[in-house]
């Protein structure tokens, strides 16, 4: 057994992770911090992430709750003016724009709201992804 030997006038070494961080060297403490703010964004993105497809489920619950119910396209198109936060309003808003045009470009503006909605609805995905995908490099 290897008796323990302390020198005299020697700081004793803390081991608890606040102080290694606090005195840990310039390029750990960077990283560490780097770490801490990656997490941080994680947990910012989720909590605004999750607050958007709630106000937009909510949204689109209430719309379509009122489009079961309507009779003529042109009541569908008005619900879709009232209910203007909804995503599949604005898809029905944007048809009932083209709504003189060929069956095609009424077709072509449908898909291209669609797409529009679904990157609305994927905004901060790819940094969150980044971030998860670099965070355990970094560590």
């Amino acid at each position: 057994m290897i008796p323990n030997v302390t020198t005299p006038g020697a700081v004793p070494i803390k081991l608890d992770p606040v102080s290694l961080v606090v005195h840990a060297s310039g390029p750990v403490f960077i990283v560490v911090w780097t770490l801490v703010v990656a997490a941080v964004l994680v947990w910012v993105i989720t909590v605004l992430k999750l607050l958007q497809l709630a106000r937009l489920s909510a949204a689109e619950r209430r719309f379509e709750v009122e489009a079961v119910q309507v009779t003529s396209a042109d009541q569908l198109f008005a619900l879709s003016r009232r209910h203007a936060d909804a995503p599949g309003a604005r898809v029905v808003g944007e048809i009932a724009r083209r709504s003189g045009s060929q069956p095609k470009v009424i077709e072509s503006a449908a898909k291209r709201a669609m797409v529009t909605e679904q990157q609305r609805a994927s905004s901060l995905m790819a940094t969150l992804s980044s971030i998860a995908a670099a965070a355990p490099f970094v560590g």
